[in-house]
């Protein structure tokens, strides 16, 4: 289950949309943030301070990117010369996008490789479930096939099992980690499960 914030347009012609060029991004306290985004209107420092980044040229806007500490989503704000503003868009993800630009070749590269690792094999997890209310995933068998070794990488282990368990929120499922696999059942905590075990209810 994924959480985004958009607006949402009844009826839409199209979804073709103006093209914007980020020239700055400026970070503000969540505090400042959280009061920005309910009261866009009122004068900002940050925006006077910075408003001259901001125009439209030759029918492409160029803004500034605020975002708030802590805060994964993020405003686009074209000022036209204001203190407020004046065009402004909501960015869900905001910085998300900003650190996947930020990233290599290579580690794009690797995300693109887990993330349809991850996306499959919560997608066998749930085929199996529905045949037995038991799943049982080897990790290390299948990264090879998704061009990610899973073998004795304890980082890559942790990431991989939280995408999973991300993908999977929602389905009342248990997930326990056993040696090298991943074990998904139905319902509700074993009182006897041991300790090594480690249990996340999604």
């Amino acid at each position: 289950m994924l959480n985004i914030r958009a607006d949402l347009i009844r009826k839409p012609e199209d979804f073709k949309m103006p093209c914007c060029v980020v020239e700055k991004i400026i970070e503000i306290p969540a505090e400042e943030f959280d009061d920005f985004i309910v009261r866009p209107y009122e004068s900002r420092d940050f925006i006077r301070e910075n408003k001259h980044f901001t125009r439209n040229e030759n029918g492409v806007d160029h803004c500034m990117l605020v975002l708030g500490q802590n805060r994964e989503d993020g405003v686009l704000v074209e000022a036209d010369g204001y203190d407020w503003v004046r065009y402004g868009a909501y960015l869900s993800g905001a910085r998300a996008i900003v650190a996947a630009q930020d990233q290599s070749p290579a580690l794009k590269e690797l995300n693109r490789k887990l993330t349809v690792f991850a996306d499959h094999a919560a997608e066998e997890c749930l085929k199996l479930i529905e045949q037995d209310d038991r799943a049982e995933l080897s990790l290390n068998d299948m990264g090879p096939k998704y061009g990610v070794d899973m073998e004795g990488n304890g980082l890559l282990w942790d990431t991989v099992t939280e995408m999973i368990a991300d993908r999977l929120e929602g389905h009342g499922l248990q997930m326990d980690m056993d040696k090298n696999e991943l074990v998904f059942t139905r319902g509700m905590d074993d009182p006897n499960q041991t300790p090594a075990q480690e249990q996340i209810m999604m």
